[in-house]
């Protein structure tokens, strides 16, 4: 491969940490549920050794309503290797970025093989623009901090 086109990130693999998926026995099916889908991250890198852990999950139906038919989590860790060159603030916004867009296509096939095989309707969780996902939580957090 052209090393010019080579990636300074490297992804080795991940694992699934958590499932934790809870029928709704109340819920009976009909009209259409708006979907209601948190995601969160974390970061841990290892700066002496240039490897990382980046955090993806997601909560389903977290405030569990009758007319919702389930609540669904899921978290799961993706491990990394970076080049040293790297300066640690380019480290931190590559992986907190490509590393969530790299892991996030595996969240969206857990939940919905799971969801698929549970009873109910098959749950495809949209497509994400994680560059602008991070951007409007820094605006968000920016702004916490502007109101304190």
């Amino acid at each position: 491969m052209d090393n010019s086109i080579k990636s300074v990130l490297t992804f080795d693999n991940y694992i699934v940490k958590k499932i934790l998926f809870e029928a709704n026995p109340k819920f009976a099916p009909g009209d259409k549920i708006p979907v209601e889908v948190e995601f969160s991250h974390e970061l841990d890198i290892d700066l002496k050794e240039n490897i990382a852990a980046v955090g993806l999950g997601c909560c389903i139906f977290k405030e569990q309503k009758e007319n919702q038919p389930f609540y669904l989590e899921v978290e799961m860790i993706g491990f990394f290797k970076y080049e040293s060159s790297l300066p640690p603030e380019q480290v931190e916004i590559l992986l907190k970025v490509n590393g969530t867009a790299i892991l996030f296509p595996y969240l969206r096939s857990i939940v919905s093989s799971l969801t698929a095989n549970s009873g109910f309707q098959t749950l495809v969780l949209p497509i994400v623009n994680v560059h602008k996902m991070f951007e409007q939580e820094k605006e968000t957090y920016e702004g916490r901090e502007e109101m304190n």
